[in-house]
């Protein structure tokens, strides 16, 4: 089946999205998640970092970043149990990498990455011990700064 990862359409659809990633983890992690408040308040600056990802018409996994200063700060990522291990979690990291990029942020932060998931993010080139994990980004290329 044909995954499309996507920028979240509204604020409807990133409450979903929200709800979708609070329910993949237990109730004491979920509640560390950003309000909707907040969300909501960072939606037209960071859309471009919320991310849905749809696998036959439903939304199945998703991330929320944001910019923070000279970097992008990745707040939550989580699948569906059904869309593990199909590749989306790389996909929604690299659509976060190359948006950080096209904005022109130098790094992205994890500030929460579960002990057990550490292997998927030292795989996709972070680094960083215990939950907080980093990655360089390389400069955007002039072409890419051009279509800004």
């Amino acid at each position: 089946m044909l995954v499309t990862v996507r920028p979240v359409a509204s604020v409807g659809e990133l409450l979903r999205t929200k709800q979708m990633i609070a329910a993949q983890f237990p109730p004491r992690r979920s509640s560390r998640l950003e309000s909707l408040a907040v969300l909501k308040e960072r939606f037209e600056e960071n859309r471009t970092l919320m991310l849905a990802a749809e696998l036959g018409g439903a939304i199945v996994g998703g991330a929320l970043a944001h910019r923070a200063g000279d970097a992008v700060e990745v707040d939550a990522i989580a699948l569906k149990p059904v869309a593990r291990r199909l590749g989306i979690g790389r996909q929604l990291m690299e659509a976060i990498e190359s948006e950080g990029i096209r904005l022109g942020a130098q790094a992205i932060f994890l500030g929460g990455a579960n002990p057990e998931n550490r292997g998927f993010y030292w795989r996709l080139g972070f680094a960083g011990r215990k939950s907080l994990m980093h990655k360089g980004l390389p400069l955007a290329s002039r072409f890419a700064m051009e279509r800004r």
